[in-house]
């Protein structure tokens, strides 16, 4: 039996919710999406006005839960770069984002944990055009999507407004497009789950359009210059859940506690001049804590206000934060079970390892 997480909710990836449910040989899904539906996606997914306002995972949630009762649901409204990466651990990964930047931070967590397989979805409106990448983390070598990527990925699926502010560009793709690559993702799962389809150190792409009625394969290899490391790290289970291990527990044992990919947080400041000293995973902070006790504005932190590294000896923390950080908590730090952290130099944990903690 296998388990899947499934990152992004719209034109594909609902759709593609549908089609899980159907499939046989799938035990757990995890769905993962920060957005709500606004009235603007009833032309573009499939779903009806009644679903405005609502959370993308809680409708998809519902729907899978209808179709298929007996498959474990869990959905986490969150950016997927905040998400436990412990997650994606074992799982199946399969992507539906609107942009480069998600997918590429995607392919460094899938490659670090060793996900067992991802395929990663997009569509072209102009062309009508639909893409599966099929891609083995797991596999020596393997080559990752980004391998296949120019220099200016970063750049690619950026909007620039005359203000000077950027946003992501929507795909702005009609709902049968998005069915049709979804489709065609749940026909490679099911070949995957078969065994029809085995691990590759090429990343193998379907392609299908529609307005010029071809369909091709395309190869990708791996680029030695490619961004992202392909690194896979040794993971070890650390024993203890996030809200039973102290920093004073670990520091007895280890010098210095990181969390990949997720800075911390040491200091946050206001324009109104407040300051206010805090050690939290920044990517996790909520309103209510970055609201200034003193004008009730949002504050806000920068490049120097983040630790990518924190110094677990009691003279260290006391230096810093003061001795009240002793007793904190890797929960209180904003730390959740399955983060994967490294303690010292080399070692990397799973907090917590075991059930998920996502909202069923």
């Amino acid at each position: 039996m296998a388990d899947l997480l499934l990152a992004g909710l719209g034109n594909i990836g609902l759709p593609l919710a549908d089609d899980v449910a159907r499939l046989p040989g799938i035990r757990s899904l995890i769905l993962v999406d920060p957005d709500n539906f606004e009235p603007s996606n009833v032309s573009g997914q499939p779903i009806t006005p009644g679903c405005a306002g609502l959370a993308k995972v809680d409708v998809a949630r519902d729907r899978i839960k209808e179709i298929n009762p007996a498959l474990v649901v869990e959905a986490w409204k969150s950016e997927l770069q905040a998400l436990p990466r412990g997650l994606f651990r074992g799982r199946i990964v399969i992507s539906a984002l609107d942009n480069l930047v998600a997918r590429a931070a995607l392919s460094e967590i899938c490659f670090s944990v060793r996900s067992e397989f991802w395929l990663d979805t997009g569509v072209r409106p102009d062309g009508r055009i639909i893409r599966v990448s099929a891609i083995s983390p797991r596999t020596p070598e393997a080559a990752c999507l980004c391998c296949g990527w120019s220099k200016e990925w970063d750049a690619l699926s950026t909007q620039y407004s005359c203000d000077g502010s950027s946003k992501r560009a929507p795909t702005r793709s009609p709902a049968y497009l998005g069915a049709l690559c979804a489709a065609v993702a749940a026909h490679l799962l099911e070949c995957h789950l078969s065994r029809t389809l085995g691990p590759r150190t090429e990343v193998v792409q379907q392609m299908i359009s529609l307005a010029s009625d071809k369909t091709w394969k395309t190869i990708i290899r791996r680029n030695p210059g490619c961004r992202c490391s392909h690194q896979s790290l040794e993971i070890e289970e650390l024993g203890a859940s996030a809200s039973a291990c102290t920093l004073r527990d670990l520091g007895r044992e280890h010098a210095t506690l990181l969390v990949p990919g997720l800075p911390l947080v040491r200091r946050l400041g206001c324009s109104c001049g407040a300051e206010r000293s805090l050690l939290f995973v920044a990517a996790r902070l909520k309103a209510e804590q970055l609201r200034c006790t003193i004008c009730s504005e949002l504050m806000r932190y920068g490049a120097v206000d983040l630790l990518d590294e924190v110094q677990l000896s009691l003279s260290a923390l006391d230096e810093e934060f003061g001795p009240e950080t002793h007793a904190l908590t890797l929960a209180a730090l904003g730390i959740a079970d399955r983060d994967i952290v490294r303690l010292g130099d080399h070692r990397y944990f799973d907090v917590g390892a075991g059930p998920t903690t996502g909202r069923r």
